[in-house]
């Protein structure tokens, strides 16, 4: 299967993932995973608190958690400042990223995710979102 199927299959899965995502999740925080800028900081104290540190992120046999907090991340950039998924060509097919939503650069949901687990703010998700949104703004 190319990258550019495994994109199409990725993205198709969508709905589906982010249900079973919102099942799966403690009630207490999915509850409050409503799409909105402030649901990011719930989604990342629950993402801090599965993941003490990136390299147990990175020591998880599962991406499933990664995957599905990257998607519903994702969708929230979408609802609040617009842009798509786009497949990411780079290094043999990268992670999904988004077009038109950071001003003039491809957006990698993913990698932000990750980082989360690495700077550990409690914010780090929603503050990256509202510069970018912010910075749109601004350059009209």
């Amino acid at each position: 299967m190319n990258d550019q199927r495994r994109f199409e299959d990725w993205l198709a899965g969508m709905d589906v993932l982010l249900d079973e995502f919102m099942h799966d999740l403690p009630d207490e925080v999915s509850a409050k995973l409503d799409y909105s800028l402030e649901s990011l900081d719930v989604l990342e104290a629950w993402f801090l608190e599965t993941y003490p540190s990136i390299e147990a992120l990175r020591a998880d046999p599962s991406v499933a958690n990664w995957d599905r907090a990257t998607r519903y991340y994702g969708q929230v950039l979408i609802k609040h400042g617009g842009g798509h998924w786009a497949h990411n060509p780079h290094n043999g097919g990268g992670p999904p990223q988004l077009l038109g939503f950071a001003p003039l650069v491809p957006f990698v949901p993913m990698f932000l995710v990750s980082a989360s687990t690495d700077r550990r703010t409690g914010i780090f998700l929603r503050t990256i979102a509202e510069n970018n949104l912010r910075a749109r703004q601004e350059r009209g």
